[in-house]
């Protein structure tokens, strides 16, 4: 089942008048189905996506409930599909916390670490994109299309994606002194932060930059290689001094068959899958 799939039952859900019976044999139904769809999804939008309309059909951690949980927490993450299985099934049986955003994040994170194709996420001290600093989430992930990271835009988080079609090298700069690397990605594609600005700055650079731990390069390195972008690393590497600023985002088309300016996503697209079902399991 692709991702579309989702929509589909989230658009039929809101469709019919169903009963609490009905919903749930729906739900048990179609939930090796997102287990499936979520274990062949590489786009960390989609599986943000995916995750809240799992969190809209989840039995919920109330007494008399936890064995139905379980039991659909090993439908959804059967170990033939996912090599973390267990670790996953562990973080969401007994959660340690109620906040979902938290939980996706954990679980992203629990994926990335036991297939290097899934959703890569690195903490990153700051980010550039070319002389704009916007107010960046502390996490960019690698995913199978390219650099993607939260932020926030005027009180709304929105989405930034940066296509790998438009990354042109990458390199890696040593901070002496520190514990980070600086790691700096030349586009073909001219970033900008407002796609509404009146005016454009024709002298800075195609350009995004972050900070990453030393300890998390060779990891970086990884996950660019295995998404075939080993060619564009640059093979010299030299000392840098602190990054003079901060850090920004976003792009202007350079007319490639694939999207080259920044794709921006109102979270509230996402959200829009639990709205049907949210409460079922708890009745």
């Amino acid at each position: 089942m692709k991702t579309g799939s989702c929509y589909r039952i989230q658009s039929y859900l809101e469709r019919e008048k169903m009963s609490n019976t009905h919903l749930r044999l729906l739900i048990i139904l179609n939930s090796k189905r997102i287990g499936i769809t979520l274990a062949g999804c590489k786009d960390y939008l989609a599986i943000e996506a995916l995750l809240e309309l799992f969190a809209s059909i989840l039995p919920p951690t109330t007494k008399g409930v936890n064995d139905k949980r379980r039991r659909f927490l090993q439908l959804v993450f059967d170990p033939v599909l996912f090599a973390c299985s267990a670790q996953l099934i562990k973080i969401l049986s007994s959660p340690s916390t109620t906040d979902w955003e938290t939980l996706s994040v954990e679980i992203i994170a629990t994926l990335s670490k036991s297939d290097i194709t899934f959703p890569q996420p690195f903490k990153i001290t700051s980010l550039q994109v070319a002389d704009a600093f916007p107010n960046v989430d502390n996490t960019i992930y690698l995913d199978n299309k390219g650099f993607t990271s939260n932020i926030d835009e005027n009180g709304t988080y929105e989405t930034f994606h940066i296509p790998f079609t438009n990354v042109q090298k990458i390199k890696f700069n040593a901070i002496a002194s520190s514990l980070y690397t600086v790691v700096t990605v030349h586009l073909t594609a001219f970033p900008i932060i407002n796609p509404t600005a009146e005016t454009r700055n024709p002298t800075r650079s195609a350009t995004i930059v972050f900070e990453i731990a030393n300890t998390e390069k060779e990891r970086f390195i990884k996950g660019l290689t295995a998404r075939k972008l080993g060619p564009n690393i640059a093979s010299s590497e030299r000392k840098a001094s602190k990054l003079n600023v901060d850090l920004p985002l976003d792009f202007t088309s350079n007319g490639q068959s694939f999207p080259v300016s920044p794709i921006w996503f109102d979270r509230a697209t996402a959200l829009n899958f639990h709205v049907a079902i949210g409460k079922s399991w708890a009745r």
